[in-house]
């Protein structure tokens, strides 16, 4: 083979891999954005699921949990407790496929945390203590 066949023979394979690789270039879809006072209350409408969504929170902003145990050995009591999450300070969370990230200006989900976030579970005794179930949820620092 030619010299000049072999560089359009090389040419001809890197146009081939550049147009196979377009579809998976699509653009991801820009995040489904809203406030959380407005998801709250269920105002908040168009979002498809197709898409992250991005929820904004104030601070103070509370967040009711719902804490559930389903067990065949074990019930919770009471059954539902009132819990809430409560937003330190004006931030965003984004909830996707990759899972939860949050951020504090709303576009930067994805910097490595200096403290990675940890979930513990365990029982807690003491000396002159009643023993107790201890579970632990410590969230990424920045």
């Amino acid at each position: 083979m030619s010299e000049l066949s072999l560089r359009r023979h090389a040419l001809t394979c890197a146009l081939l891999c550049a147009l196979a690789s377009l579809p998976s270039c699509a653009a991801t879809p820009a995040p489904y954005r809203v406030r959380f006072a407005d998801l709250a209350y269920g105002t908040a409408v168009g979002y498809d699921g197709q898409r992250a969504l991005v929820i904004e929170l104030q601070s103070g902003e509370r967040i009711p949990v719902n804490l559930q145990f389903d067990g065949g050995d074990f019930d919770l009591v009471p059954a539902h407790p009132s819990l809430e999450l409560v937003a330190k300070h004006h931030c965003f969370v984004r909830i996707w496929r990759d899972g939860i990230r949050a951020s504090l200006d709303g576009g930067h989900f994805d910097e490595k945390p200096r403290t990675p976030g940890r979930f513990r579970v365990g029982l807690e005794s003491h000396p002159g203590e009643a023993t107790r179930l201890d579970v632990v949820v410590v969230s990424p620092r920045r």
